[in-house]
């Protein structure tokens, strides 16, 4: 999840336990005891930890309009050969684009022009006409809202990712994790 969309989360959570947020894309060591629930959105859960699952968000691809103003609209997947791509870093499929047909599973691997490790970075700029992004549409939402993005190549689906809150296993647990972790899932379920 993005910041802004993490922020106007807990916009909406009244409560008066206080939150230490780390925006990091790299595993959370629960263990350490710095944190006591970790957000992912993955489609692989780490061993040793429980995960209840708060939402499910479809991965699409999006760029701006004013880039495809520039640049046409990739009709296929084959036409991102011809497009500026922006890649994720720390996706499981290393520098593949992954997408499904039918039964079919096409991998591409296409040339980006730009690489972050922060998925909000890679928003910002398509939402700036620097490319084309694949994106959990969760993250996207403000931009697509706005009309700074646009779905592109919906015919063509991509593998879903669950967003879950992980936790460690514990005989006693505060129930303002619980009520947080419920909380997450009403938030998501509209």
């Amino acid at each position: 999840m993005h910041q802004h969309c993490v922020f106007q989360l807990l916009n909406n959570w009244e409560t008066s336990v206080n939150i230490l947020m780390s925006l990091d894309n790299t595993f959370v060591n629960l263990r350490s005891g710095k944190f006591d629930i970790a957000i992912m959105v993955t489609d692989k859960l780490d061993q040793g930890v429980v995960a209840r699952k708060i939402a499910q968000t479809s991965l699409c691809t999006y760029a701006s309009p004013e880039y495809l103003q520039q640049y046409g609209t990739p009709l296929s997947i084959e036409d991102l050969a011809e497009h500026k791509c922006l890649h994720y870093l720390d996706t499981p499929h290393a520098d593949a684009w992954v997408f499904n047909k039918g039964k079919e599973r096409i991998e591409i691997r296409p040339k980006w022009t730009f690489a972050s490790n922060n998925g909000g970075a890679l928003c910002q700029a398509a939402s700036l006409g620097m490319g084309v992004v694949r994106s959990p549409a969760l993250s996207v939402r403000r931009y697509v809202q706005s009309g700074e993005l646009v779905e592109i190549l919906a015919n063509y689906k991509l593998p879903s990712l669950s967003v879950y809150a992980t936790y460690l296993q514990r005989n006693y647990y505060p129930a303002k994790i619980s009520t947080f972790i419920d909380f997450l899932v009403d938030y998501f379920a509209e």
